[in-house]
């Protein structure tokens, strides 16, 4: 099998479609959730951290995760000198058993990168005439509870006040 972005961000964005975080994350973008293909392997970024890489042995396709995420992963699991949890699986498709895993590695990192939710800010009538966010920081645009209301087309003041 040969890995390419396409495929690996497809599979990724496969186990992220269901969950429960915000939707931006459950995409690749050149903001959040970013992959970038290095000499050997591709690697993984949430914002400009790095979770883990991705590279194909002769045998397996081998995940290694930062030691940062150990808690994360059961006994069972390799560690090598250097403290990268090892996870190695035949097929791509095999990430599945480990989005557990992955989806509390993004919660930790969102909620880390997010900051302290808010209700709104003072641009809460802008956000309701546009029905969306217009926070240029998309992560602090994350922290806002009022924008939660607006993707459920829940608007309370301005020219679309429908509650």
């Amino acid at each position: 099998m040969e890995l390419d972005t396409e495929l690996i961000k497809s599979s990724i964005e496969g186990l992220l479609i269901n969950s429960n975080l915000p939707d931006e994350l459950k995409t690749f973008s050149s903001k959040i959730l970013r992959i970038k293909k290095e000499k050997k392997h591709y690697s993984i970024f949430f914002v400009n951290t790095l979770l883990f890489r991705i590279a194909e042995r002769k045998t397996a396709i081998r995940f290694e995760f930062r030691s940062i995420y150990n808690d994360y992963f059961n006994d069972l699991i390799t560690r090598d000198k250097q403290g990268w949890v090892i996870v190695e699986v035949a097929k791509l498709i095999e990430l599945e058993k480990y989005r557990k895993e992955l989806l509390e590695i993004l919660n930790f990192e969102f909620s880390r990168v997010q900051g302290e939710p808010f209700g709104c800010c003072s641009q809460y009538v802008e956000c309701s005439d546009k029905k969306k966010c217009v926070k240029t920081d998309f992560l602090v645009s994350l922290a806002c509870l009022y924008r939660l209301n607006l993707l459920q087309n829940k608007i309370f003041y301005g020219v679309n006040k429908n509650v």
